[in-house]
């Protein structure tokens, strides 16, 4: 049986993919529309020579207007690392982030978190001290 916060988690992860599959539509239904007027200006009369043929302008690929968290994974997963009191578990590492506003639209939340953290590590920041658990630098 879920609870509410695994209720509220999964709704939002819905919610997200769901925000995505919209921009998506959207950008194929614009595609469709350039490809008909193109079409539709191939199929027009011949335009006299000295004027050159008008295709229409296909909408240029943006960003996703979709806002993900109201703060960056990587400032999350730093903050929470740096308060916590001891070792933490990427996936206690995510959960603490996302309620602190990170989110991610990835599949495996935990993965994106890894991420982030082996880049800390690089800089010297964290210390891995087991598999998927990490410490924040002291001093």
């Amino acid at each position: 049986m879920l609870d509410e916060k695994a209720i509220q988690k999964q709704l939002r992860e819905i919610e997200n993919r769901l925000a995505h599959i919209d921009d998506e539509r959207t950008a194929l239904q614009d595609i469709a529309k350039g490809f008909r007027a193109l079409l539709k200006a191939m199929s027009a009369p011949d335009q006299p020579a000295s004027e050159p043929p008008r295709f229409p302008q296909l909408p240029l690929p943006t960003k996703s207007s979709t806002v993900v968290g109201t703060t960056s994974m990587r400032s999350a997963v730093a903050r929470v690392l740096q308060e916590a009191r001891g070792p933490l578990h990427s996936r206690d590492v995510y959960e603490r982030a996302h309620r602190l506003g990170a989110a991610t639209t990835a599949k495996d939340p935990t993965s994106v978190v890894d991420l982030v953290i082996l880049d800390l590590s690089k800089k010297g920041l964290v210390d891995k001290v087991g598999p998927r658990t990490w410490l924040w630098r002291r001093g």
